[in-house]
């Protein structure tokens, strides 16, 4: 113990955090050191190991572990800091947060940090009055009913956002009864010339309650219909898959760069002139220029004779222009340069899209398609719908689970639809800010 004292306590703090949550428990428990340092608030030890059995999606049927069966009493350790709640509210299944967690009283900033990680920010519009604990909770329920059950009594009409090529944001409302993404899409498919396309639907993000789905159509890049902010929106610029290295502008092989101040450059005689000269051209090499005189024999020369001398000289016949020569060496192609995102926070994705909107390892971050090599075959043309679909805590899809077909079947007729505003699309996407020209409510002019 007295080896341990003696090491610094953030350093402590770091090592009892890589313990599983049932032996840091248990080592809480040794000596008062140690409890001291479980205890506090800054120090924290107990976030890593919370955080790894909120990440590890429990089938509900499946019996529960031991550490599981310390979180769903976790109210009863008072070692244990009360902030850690702001994360297991955030990530926990709405039925193990409704029905099996001891939940203690906690302040009203927990309970509204919780909402904010954990709910899309368009929601907020269900707290009203309420306190931040009962938003919380009414929200888990609704969400646990819906899933459960077909129904659409609190929420009768579902919004979503339509990215045109115009670079205008559109949101609209269905009716939550009838609506379905595919159907609304072929309709604004119709109208753009686009019915022949068959529609894409690509996973953008996963939360604890929801999934972000985007439905569009990939045409060829020639096409006048190319949506730009379709493509920034599904695959951010400078983002790439690991392993991948798109290929950008071509530089000489085994040329080194050139700087600022280096001096690689030959003379064309092409005259910088617009237009056509109605007589003959003399160029350059039809008229030579004069021998070089000595800098005190000009000063001294009159000006009458310096502007006949001038005059003889069309007015169309310029300076050379400078150009690069021709190179024999092969021409390559450089690869581009990674861009990092801020991640996003507030909506906290789930521990598959942790990295989001960065390319987050694995095989279940699915904004690329799986033949992806860093070529650029097809575009998003024309309209895209970006729409929620609610799920359940443990549905996590991956690339071998046939991932196009399964979001064209869940939620058609289930009511799992759910509202996705411009407010959301602000929180997950800040980076399309630049790329959007307007926003508008209902049809409007980007139809």
């Amino acid at each position: 113990m007295s080896v341990l004292s003696r090491l610094p306590l953030e350093i402590l703090a770091e090592v009892l955090s890589f313990l599983d949550l049932y032996s840091l428990l248990q080592v809480s428990q040794t000596s008062t050191f140690l409890a001291s340092i479980c205890s506090d608030d800054l120090l924290n030890p107990w976030r890593r190991p919370l955080e790894r059995i909120l990440s590890d999606h429990q089938e509900s049927d499946e019996p529960q572990t031991e550490e599981r069966r310390i979180l769903s009493h976790l109210s009863n350790y008072s070692r244990i800091p009360k902030q850690n709640w702001v994360h297991v509210l955030a990530l926990s299944a709405p039925e193990a947060v409704l029905f099996m967690y001891d939940v203690p009283w906690l302040p009203e900033e927990i309970w509204h940090q919780a909402f904010l990680l954990r709910f899309l920010p368009s929601w907020t519009r269900w707290k009203r009055y309420h306190s931040w604990k009962r938003a919380f909770l009414t929200l888990l329920w609704r969400i646990y009913h819906r899933l459960h059950v077909t129904c659409t009594a609190e929420e009768s009409w579902t919004n979503y956002v339509i990215l045109s090529r115009q670079g205008i944001v559109n949101l609209n409302a269905a009716s939550s009864r009838q609506f379905n993404p595919h159907a609304v899409l072929n309709e604004y498919k119709a109208q753009n010339n686009l019915t022949r396309q068959p529609s894409t639907t690509r996973l953008i993000l996963q939360l604890a309650d929801v999934r972000i789905i985007a439905i569009g159509t990939l045409g060829a890049p020639t096409s006048f219909q190319v949506n730009r902010l379709a493509k920034e929106f599904v695959n951010p610029e400078g983002v790439y898959p690991r392993g991948i290295t798109p290929l950008i502008h071509p530089q000489e092989e085994d040329e080194p760069p050139l700087s600022a101040t280096s001096e690689r450059v030959s003379y064309s005689s092409t005259p910088r002139v617009v237009g056509t000269p109605m007589t003959r051209s003399i160029t350059m090499d039809a008229t030579p220029p004069h021998p070089p005189q000595h800098s005190l024999w000009r000063r001294f020369r009159s000006g009458t004779y310096s502007e006949r001398q001038t005059s003889q000289v069309p007015h169309y016949v310029d300076i050379p222009l400078p150009t690069s020569p021709p190179s024999p060496r092969k021409i390559v192609w450089n690869p581009a340069l990674p861009k990092r995102h801020p991640l996003l926070t507030r909506p906290l994705p789930i521990q598959e899209h942790r990295m989001f909107p960065n390319y987050t390892p694995g095989d279940h971050d699915l904004r690329w398609p799986s033949s992806y090599d860093g070529t650029v075959e097809e575009c998003w043309v024309g309209p895209m719908l970006i729409t929620a679909l609610m799920i359940p805590h443990d549905d996590v899809l991956s690339e071998d689970a046939g991932t196009e077909e399964i979001l064209k079947r869940i939620g058609a007729g289930r009511s799992r639809w759910a509202s996705f505003t411009i407010e959301d699309l602000d929180a997950i996407a800040p980076w399309l800010d630049n790329h959007i020209d307007k926003r508008l409510e209902g049809m409007g002019l980007g139809n």
